[in-house]
């Protein structure tokens, strides 16, 4: 074989790098190439110069294959068969010399001939490369946006509240996860699936509203209770998107890139926003299990709230008070407070939700209404909490026991607090009074006094 082969070089304002990064992108999806071969391609041209890719001149490379397999940290062997692999795929040429020697001559810059492995072959395919690496594109396009159809499609399932229906498409799809599945077609297959599932329901009669109504209980059971309506407390409040909130309010206090990001999917629709902030977790550092768990305790539409905020706040400078330093930590806590809610109405318990306003407390402080700590916002909403929990309970019979305060972590501040607690100043006496509105705060005495030992009143706190 000629050891002289010349080719008809790059195209214009193309580099050397340009079709090593056109290379790697397709070889594995595109050819099936293994990833020895694809690293030794790049140490191929690496080896090579900028004048080896001009129209008419030589690109090859004649060093030894021991030396490959020394610079790449594998065995002679793995070289070997890693350029029969590219040999048989048509990407280069071996032409060694006798007795499969290497060798060749390069004079001014210019290869005069060579001996070894010849890269013509890459560069005539630069053309073949590029439109592999669009294919891959628009399929990677049609993946993406069948799934977004998908995760759509999944959620009008969960709010139908048809429990046969989610059971039908868990069948289908397990798990509603569609990241490891890569074939076109098994994904077109499933959203075809899904939809025709969606039409069935749709176009199904609807009952005789002079029927009558009957129910599957047992019959040892009391009269059944037919609900005529959903119910809102087990579809609304977790699955449906939340009422005072329209999308495009939603968006307008996100980042640009969310926005940017919305925009790109369509415009501001809730399904939209889902989307949205499923994509914004990888850059903000959220596990998908994190996601997937947030999902599964406010629904989709709230959690995608969630990351847009935790997203907004997250680039907010690094001395500001709401600076989000760990995304992940910020979505999970949420987690972890929606469990402990779940465990204290399990026992008996009560929730109370307080809306604090730091605006209010900073426009008090500036009108000179502060409260005994000075500005700590962290201190004045734990004394505020506390005081109104006792205040609730006071009507409680037999309320008197352990109170267990859980706050975020603040060791500077925790101190303080217990000081607080324990000698608690007159300033926080309104708020446990149980009586009616007080014109004037003058010659009105505390209305608890703490007259145990500091013993009796304990304060746990949990990070």
């Amino acid at each position: 074989m000629s050891t002289t082969l010349s080719h008809a070089g790059l195209p214009v304002g193309v580099t050397r790098f340009d079709l090593l990064r056109l290379f790697e992108q397709v070889a594995r999806p595109g050819f099936g190439l293994s990833s020895t071969a694809v690293a030794l391609v790049r140490h191929y041209v690496l080896k090579t110069m900028d004048a080896d890719y001009l129209k008419g001149r030589i690109c090859a490379v004649w060093t030894q294959a021991c030396r490959f397999a020394e610079a790449l940290g594998i065995t002679p062997r793995s070289i070997n068969s890693a350029e029969r692999e590219l040999e048989r795929t048509g990407f280069i040429i071996r032409n060694a010399g006798i007795n499969g020697a290497r060798a060749g001559d390069r004079q001014d810059g210019v290869i005069i001939w060579a001996a070894g492995i010849n890269l013509a072959p890459l560069i005539t395919r630069y053309g073949e490369l590029k439109g592999k690496a669009e294919a891959l594109d628009l399929q990677a396009r049609a993946i993406n946006q069948c799934r977004a159809e998908i995760r759509q499609l999944g959620q009008r399932i969960r709010h139908a509240c048809d429990e046969t229906l989610r059971q039908r498409a868990e069948a289908i799809l397990p798990g509603g996860r569609t990241a490891r599945i890569t074939s076109i077609a098994r994904l077109t297959a499933i959203r075809e699936t899904l939809s025709a599932m969606l039409d069935a329901i749709a176009s199904a009669p609807a009952p005789d509203p002079r029927a009558p109504k009957t129910s599957d209980a047992p019959e040892e059971n009391c009269a059944p209770n037919i609900q005529d309506k959903n119910s809102p407390r087990s579809c609304s409040a977790r699955g449906a998107a939340p009422d005072r909130i329209t999308p495009s309010a939603a968006v307008s206090v996100a980042t640009q890139t969310y926005q940017w990001l919305v925009a790109g999917l369509g415009g501001a629709t809730w399904p939209n926003i889902v989307e949205a902030s499923w994509r914004s977790c990888a850059r903000l550092g959220i596990a998908q299990s994190t996601w997937g768990r947030a999902c599964q305790h406010f629904g989709r539409e709230r959690a995608a709230l969630c990351v847009l905020l935790i997203d907004r706040n997250a680039e907010l400078p690094g001395d500001h008070r709401y600076k989000a330093r760990s995304p992940s930590r910020c979505l999970s806590g949420k987690d972890f407070l929606t469990d402990i809610c779940r465990l204290a109405v399990a026992n008996g318990g009560k929730i109370f939700g307080i809306g604090l306003s730091f605006n209010a407390f900073d426009a008090a402080l500036g009108a000179g209404h502060g409260h005994p700590f000075g500005n700590s916002y962290w201190i004045a909403t734990s004394m505020f909490t506390s005081a109104l929990v006792q205040k609730k309970m006071q009507g409680v019979a037999n309320s008197k026991g352990l109170t267990v305060l859980i706050t975020d972590d603040n060791k500077a501040e925790m101190a303080r607090l217990s000081d607080g607690l324990y000698d608690c100043s007159d300033w926080y006496d309104g708020l446990y009074q149980c009586r009616g509105k007080i014109d004037s705060w003058q010659g009105v005495r505390p209305a608890i006094h703490y007259s145990q030992s500091r013993e009796e009143h304990i304060a746990e706190f949990i990070d």
